[in-house]
């Protein structure tokens, strides 16, 4: 009989977290540095700053969950919840950015 437990959550999860918490640091506040002048040409260079953390969040999130998931299936067992922490790190830093900006503070 197979075991139903889910598998382990790999390491690879827990690496993925923190450097999706570095990069999401990263978005937060190295746009800020362009929020202080009025040219469109540095608005660009703050969307860019904060686009290109988010989409490397999204996409380490993603294949940290697919390893997981790849993991827990040669094992058949189920996957733990845990293996989308990563990917949820880009739901934060939404929520974040949509804060700073509804109190004006960004």
């Amino acid at each position: 009989m197979a075991d139903k437990r889910p598998a382990e959550t790999p390491g690879i999860v827990r690496l993925a977290i923190v450097i999706n918490a570095l990069l999401l640091a990263a978005a937060i506040i190295v746009p800020r540095r362009f929020n202080n002048t009025r040219n469109d040409e540095e608005g660009a260079g703050a969307a860019v700053a904060f686009a290109i953390p988010m989409a490397l969040i999204l996409a380490i999130g993603a294949a940290a969950a697919i390893r997981a998931y790849i993991l827990a299936r040669r094992q058949d067992r189920p996957m733990r919840w845990t293996a989308f922490l990563p990917a949820s790190i880009f739901l934060l830093g939404i929520a974040i950015t949509l804060g700073l900006v509804f109190s004006q503070s960004y």
